[in-house]
């Protein structure tokens, strides 16, 4: 009965067998603009939104938005509009909107390699500006950014049915207040990551808008499977007994022979 959603490609993919369809995906960090590319089955009919502050990325959206429309901006998301300061990294993924004395680098090692300034836009300015069409799926890799990114997207929040979102483990408290606070309930734990010493690093939560808490079921499995379940729960405990039988008689015999 239990179906694998180890990415959030699977999860999304269940929510577009229940139904789900976006007019507009948005895609923060999307570097390249491969994750529309991707998902495009699942996207038939959306327009694609490809944002990132990296220009490194202009000639992949600039080809992506040529073969499926769309649109796409090279600036940082944030709360308000202007200019920020990005913070480059040894590899592009990584460059982000915090400073290099952020704890943030010690969790790569420190590998920030100099800073540049970078237009920074609002994404409900944007969303005005293009005329975008809701219903929204809403997809942030930002590397550290997302409160302010989700607090300039008030407007896009209330129109949006799926975040997907990219989330350190010390950033993922902060970013599901913001997100619970706009309505939305978390839905899917997916793709986690792990640290060299297999503590938990990063993952990507999944979450639904609260408007579509009907497709989530009360019940944690059908009611058809009602037997099956309590059979296996059945056959569990006496395999526990069995194994707490043998281990108990193994201690008890050690003991005595101390």
């Amino acid at each position: 009965m239990a179906q694998n959603r180890a990415t959030f490609s699977a999860t999304l993919a269940l929510l577009a067998r229940k139904g789900l369809r976006y007019a507009t995906v948005i895609d923060l960090g999307c570097a390249d603009g491969h994750f529309f590319v991707q998902h495009l089955q699942l996207f038939a009919g959306g327009v694609p939104v490809n944002i990132d502050a990296n220009a490194l990325y202009e000639p992949s959206l600039k080809l992506v938005q040529e073969a499926l429309g769309g649109h796409y901006r090279i600036a940082a998301v944030a709360d308000q509009p202007g200019e920020v300061t990005m913070t480059l990294a040894a590899h592009p993924y990584w460059s982000s909107l915090r400073g290099s004395g952020d704890s943030y680098w010690q969790r790569l090692n420190g590998m920030a390699s100099g800073q540049r300034t970078v237009p920074a836009i609002r994404l409900d300015d944007l969303a005005r500006e293009l005329h975008l069409k809701p219903p929204y799926l809403l997809k942030l890799d930002i590397q550290g950014a997302e409160v302010q990114a989700l607090r300039g997207a008030r407007d896009v929040l209330g129109k949006t049915h799926v975040v997907v979102c990219e989330a350190d483990l010390d950033d993922f408290q902060a970013i599901n207040a913001e997100l619970v606070a706009s309505g939305f309930r978390l839905y899917d734990l997916t793709q986690l990551s792990y640290a060299g010493d297999q503590t938990l690093g990063w993952f990507y939560p999944v979450y639904l808008n609260e408007s579509l808490a009907h497709l989530v079921p009360r019940a944690f499995w059908r009611e058809a499977n009602n037997e099956a379940v309590l059979k296996a729960q059945i056959e569990r405990r006496t395999s526990i007994l069995a194994q707490l039988g043998v281990e108990l008689r193994r201690i008890k015999a050690s003991r005595g022979k101390g």
